[in-house]
């Protein structure tokens, strides 16, 4: 849990990354060092959130017991792949151009609707990740 939640808070910063270096603008040369990754990292993170979503659907039986980290995972997952697939989405959307001008028009319009929920996600992922933290601690 205690990874999950690191990575959470790290994906969590970068998808929230416009609204802290608005209020915060000396955190610029810490995301100037990270921004060339944010694809990458994003496209991790998408197929982690998924396979975390998986495993935990996988695994229903036995995680039942403990109510806590079960929800906490389940949402941590899911918020993980909405933000990775947010910071990732122009590296597939590059990917995808070569092979379809339309269907790249396409991935256009559904990031311009999605991206509004960028920084709200952003948020959830690091509050999900201290929440991770604390539990993996605790717990």
């Amino acid at each position: 849990m205690l990874i999950n939640g690191i990575f959470l808070i790290v994906v969590g910063a970068l998808g929230a990354s416009s609204f802290i270096l608005g209020t915060r603008p000396d955190a610029k040369e810490m995301f100037d060092k990270i921004a060339p990754l944010q694809g990458w990292l994003g496209v991790i993170s998408a197929f982690w959130g998924l396979w975390g979503v998986i495993n935990i659907i996988l695994n229903l039986g036995t995680t039942h017991k403990v109510i806590v980290p079960f929800v906490i995972g389940l949402v941590g997952s899911v918020s993980l792949f909405g933000t990775g697939f947010l910071l990732g989405f122009n590296l597939i959307a590059a990917f995808t151009a070569k092979k379809s001008p339309e269907a790249a028009k396409k991935a256009e319009e559904l990031r311009g609707k999605l991206v509004t929920y960028q920084i709200p996600m952003g948020f959830v992922c690091i509050g999900l990740g201290l929440l991770s933290i604390v539990a993996g601690v605790l717990l």
